[in-house]
């Protein structure tokens, strides 16, 4: 995954190469790609030493992902870190540069069933679909980012995880299927939802 030398690059022709660059200018990306390439060895070495014998055949999916996805998506990342080191994101706090935007929009102009994209290469706001979505839900004029506190920010993540590890339990799943499934009863037979709960009675 990383990159030693130009004729390891695996950029897409007629783009900045962000593998051209001084590496003391991309040393974020290549300590990532460096410990991606570390865990991948240790998982393959792992796999290698506890099943000597077994006989994997290729699956339809990892082959898809590790040909058509990654790829695309590793082009994305180093296109995003790229970026981000134009607009000075990595020297400064605060910044309007939103990464999931860059890659949605990478992503979308070098989608490989689209090949003319490449050649009309749209920003992301220049979208029709997302022009529709942003109709339909609105961003807030100032981005969470810019004015949520890194203390506040923490709070909220650690809040989605915390909610998330409770709503996967089996009993809290079970639950949430039984007031859903309360819920469509009483829509289809337009009564409330209370009515509903105690005519089960």
């Amino acid at each position: 995954m990383a990159h030693n030398s130009p004729s390891d690059c695996s950029c897409r022709k007629g783009e900045n190469c962000i593998c051209e660059t001084d590496l003391e200018e991309n040393k974020l990306w290549n300590e990532l790609c460096r410990q991606y390439d570390e865990e991948k060895r240790s998982v393959q070495d792992f796999i290698l030493q506890n099943n000597k014998h077994a006989d994997a055949p290729n699956h339809p999916l990892v082959d898809f992902l590790e040909t058509k996805i990654t790829p695309l998506l590793n082009d994305a990342l180093q296109s995003t870190v790229k970026e981000a080191e134009k607009q000075n994101c990595l020297d400064r706090q605060r910044t309007d540069f939103d990464p999931i935007d860059h890659i949605a929009q990478y992503l979308w102009n070098h989608n490989p069933e689209f090949p003319d994209r490449v050649n009309k290469y749209k920003s992301i706001h220049d979208m029709k679909w997302v022009q529709d979505y942003l109709k339909q839900h609105p961003r807030p004029f100032f981005p969470f980012h810019l004015i949520w506190s890194d203390e506040y920010a923490a709070i909220k993540i650690q809040s989605y995880i915390r909610g998330y590890w409770v709503r996967k339990q089996e009993d809290v799943q079970e639950v949430r299927k039984f007031w859903k499934q309360l819920k469509d009863e009483a829509r289809r037979s337009g009564t409330s939802i209370s009515r509903r709960f105690y005519m089960m009675d």
